[in-house]
């Protein structure tokens, strides 16, 4: 699977981040990096964006862009309404895994 940040939506989606409540959106992206139980180093390296930047979004410091946003979700493989505080699981199904495939035949 493949991941293009100029297939996702702007416009108004890119102002939406600006309203959210950054230590909570903060909090939420740094429970889903330790799902995965990976530091924000490792987050950081499976992105290629800056570990600092990480830790700025982490403790709400700062947001990230639209593009960052998206990036962010794809590798950590969430919900986006769960970083809105709109859904409580914070990891999607994701692609299909060859036990799951099997087990609906």
């Amino acid at each position: 699977m493949s991941y293009d940040p100029k297939t996702y939506p702007r416009g108004v989606a890119s102002h939406v981040l600006f309203f959210l409540d950054r230590k909570f959106t903060g909090s939420r992206l740094r429970e889903a990096r330790e799902l995965n139980q990976w530091s924000q180093a490792d987050l950081a390296k499976r992105t290629g964006l800056p570990a600092a930047a990480i830790s700025h979004w982490e403790t709400g410091r700062r947001m990230p862009n639209l593009e960052n946003f998206w990036t962010l979700l794809f590798v950590l493989q969430i919900d986006a309404e769960y970083i809105l505080g709109l859904g409580q699981n914070a990891k999607t199904e994701g692609p299909p895994t060859e036990t799951s495939t099997k087990e609906n035949q």
